[in-house]
C-alpha cells in the first residue's frame, strides 16, 4: 500500500513500459507471476509496503 503518492514506471520482462499513479492509502496490485522492474518516475521519494503471495 502506498504511503506517499507518486508515479512509477513499470518495465515488463519483454521491455514493455507502463506507468502507475499511486495514491497514498489506496491499494495497488499486479497479477501474480509478472516479472517486472519498478522505477520511481516522480521527482520525490515514494514509500510503499509491498506484499507478495507465492
Amino acid at each position: 500500500m502506498p504511503q506517499t503518492s507518486g508515479r512509477l514506471k513499470i518495465v515488463d520482462a519483454d521491455g514493455t513500459e507502463t506507468f502507475a499513479e499511486l495514491t497514498a492509502g489506496s491499494s495497488y496490485f499486479r497479477n501474480v507471476g509478472v516479472a517486472h522492474d519498478v522505477i520511481n518516475a516522480s521527482d520525490h521519494e515514494i514509500v510503499f509496503i509491498e506484499v507478495e503471495y507465492i
